[in-house]
């Protein structure tokens, strides 16, 4: 039996190669979603859930009432199990609400309850419980009844690691930020094989959580209090969370800035229209953090009370055509990557007023940046034409980038490398710099800056993409956001290519849509 948009369809898949249409029954709006016990079929529509009789498969017909108070044909996820119906909307961007109603036709009234997680992904029966995906929760076993005024009675949980957006590892422990707002500890005793110790889900902004609940960026961590970068999208501007990390498994958020505390006087058109957080970064300097954005290049905030966050200044304004991505900073100094732009080199010794000293033109799009002793080290996502002023021609060929050098006293180029991956994120590790891009890492030898030598390379296993993925080195392994896997972990040998490990459990997917069987 389906749910299309004219109704219900009954199908003979007896020959799955030949699945054959029997029968039909028209309803008014279509249906959302089918679930079937005995000969009874449970749709979704327009006017609530409709109880369909499919005993005779070629004419099925509606038994009784539809139940009003159980949901739309917007419904798209339905589960019948134990005397009841659980319904509501699949991937909707707010809060989801789902209803579990009776199916007698005396329970006309359905109770509502409000899910877990920001989107529901998918419901299905197991038992007498109810299975819900969900993005912040993973799976979760739900039973009837619930006591009255108060959440769903949860069985079980299993949560999942989505797209990691932020990696930082000290000691034996590592953070990860991922893309629905979550806060992961790992222990790492083993840093092969880390264990999940907690995970908290991060909603510094309640009247705006719609906005950003999965738009987690960057992560810096500076002792027991943390800074996560939100990332508002181009209209929503972007804020970041302070957040205290003892103890170890209850982290709490403390303080939190947005774009729209920035002073009247120094706000430009609508607060909307501020979006100064990229997916790199923050950046800690003393007590001062850094932001980097797509229209505002750099922002300064004070974080010397990190639950008060108070901002300073900023570099770029939206009609100066600055986009800030990965930051060095350097005393009274910070190199800033600036995509089309080149490499900037600012004065930041007065953070409430930064300023552009110095900027280098090079090939294509400069997208980070690394300080190894008196040298720049910036990484670059390669174009095939040449622009007029690039200190470099393009690298040999397309889909590849460069990794520059260049003297932080003169400011001079010094050294090139044409790399195998794109230059999307760069981290260096003492004597390594690991480059990530488009689902690969490159390692490169620079104990010598000035003569780099690529030593190993890894696919990641994320398909490609010229997403920016956080890396972290972790004892003698490299830790990778890989998209929808999660964490993977890489085992470093000098000179020699990474042995993958599997990835973090629990497994790092997303569900969308769940089916039980007994």
């Amino acid at each position: 039996v389906a749910a299309t948009d004219g109704g219900v369809t009954t199908i003979d898949v007896r020959d799955p190669a030949r699945p054959d249409v029997i029968g039909a029954l028209p309803l008014i709006g279509g249906a959302g979603a089918v679930a079937i016990t005995g000969t009874t079929a449970y749709a979704t529509t327009w006017d609530g859930l409709a109880a369909v009789d499919v005993g005779d498969s070629a004419h099925p017909a509606v038994r009784g009432p539809r139940n009003p108070y159980c949901g739309t044909e917007r419904y798209r996820a339905l589960a019948v199990t134990g005397g009841r119906a659980w319904t509501g909307p699949v991937d909707q961007p707010f809060p989801s609400t789902f209803h579990s109603c009776g199916l007698a036709q005396t329970d006309a009234v359905g109770s509502s309850y409000l899910a877990f997680a920001f989107r529901m992904r998918g419901i299905a029966s197991a038992g007498d419980a109810a299975l819900f995906a969900g993005q912040h929760v993973g799976l979760t076993s739900i039973r009837w009844p619930a006591p009255p005024d108060s959440s769903p009675p949860t069985g079980w949980s299993m949560p999942a690691l989505g797209d990691v957006t932020g990696l930082h590892g000290a000691s034996s422990v590592v953070r990860a930020s991922d893309a629905d707002s979550e806060l992961w500890t790992f222990d790492t005793a083993v840093a092969s094989a880390p264990v999940p110790v907690d995970r908290s889900v991060l909603w510094p902004m309640p009247e705006q959580a719609d906005r950003l609940a999965d738009r987690t960026g960057g992560l810096a961590v500076d002792g027991d209090v943390a800074f996560q970068v939100f990332l508002g999208g181009y209209r929503y501007g972007g804020s970041v969370a302070a957040i205290a990390l003892a103890p170890l498994a209850q982290p709490t958020v403390i303080g939190q800035w947005r774009s729209s505390d920035v002073p009247g006087d120094r706000r430009w058109g609508s607060p909307d229209d501020d979006h100064p957080t990229s997916p790199y970064g923050p950046y800690l300097s003393g007590d001062t953090l850094y932001v980097t954005g797509p229209s505002v290049a750099l922002t300064a905030l004070d974080v010397a009370s990190p639950a008060a966050v108070r901002w300073l200044g900023r570099f770029g304004e939206p009609e100066s055509g600055f986009s800030g991505g990965g930051l060095a900073p350097d005393g009274p100094r910070a190199w800033l990557a600036l995509y089309k732009r080149g490499l900037g080199l600012l004065d930041v010794s007065d953070p409430t007023a930064p300023r552009l000293i110095d900027r280098f033109a090079l090939p294509d799009s400069t997208r980070d940046v690394a300080l190894v002793g008196g040298d720049v080290l910036a990484s670059t996502v390669d174009r095939v034409e040449p622009v007029p002023g690039d200190d470099f021609p393009p690298p040999p060929s397309p889909g590849h980038g460069l990794l520059v050098v260049l003297d932080a006293a003169t400011h001079r180029p010094v050294a090139r490398l044409p790399t195998d991956v794109p230059g999307d994120r760069l981290v260096v590790d003492g004597g390594r710099a690991l480059l990530y891009g488009e689902g690969r890492i490159e390692v490169v030898d620079i104990r010598d800056p000035r003569r780099p030598v690529t030593v190993g390379a890894v696919r990641t296993g994320a398909a490609d993409s010229p997403d920016v993925r956080p890396l972290a080195v972790v004892g003698d392994t490299i830790w990778a956001g890989t998209g929808e896997l999660g964490i993977s972990i890489y085992r470093l040998t000098e000179g020699e290519t990474f042995t993958p490990s599997p990835p973090i459990t629990p497994r790092a997917y997303l569900p969308y849509g769940l089916a039980a069987r007994p």
